[in-house]
């Protein structure tokens, strides 16, 4: 067994079962997380639908016009 590792697991675990103690420190969940960005997405998505759009309208067999 390796001593470092086990001081630093004991601590991790330490800080793990303390932390949910009414003393520890609150962070906010939006710090915690940043939403990614919508814009960049956004574009993306409507770049890539327009281009499957295209692929698709010059994949897509010609309707033939048959007299009936």
């Amino acid at each position: 067994m390796d001593p470092l590792g086990m001081v630093t697991a004991i601590s991790a675990v330490r800080e793990h079962v303390t932390s949910a103690q009414p003393g520890a420190p609150v962070v906010p969940d939006k710090a915690r997380h940043k939403p990614p960005s919508r814009t960049r997405t956004h574009a993306l998505r409507r770049v890539a639908a327009a281009g499957l759009h295209r692929l698709a309208q010059k994949l897509e067999p010609q309707q033939s016009v048959c007299p009936s």
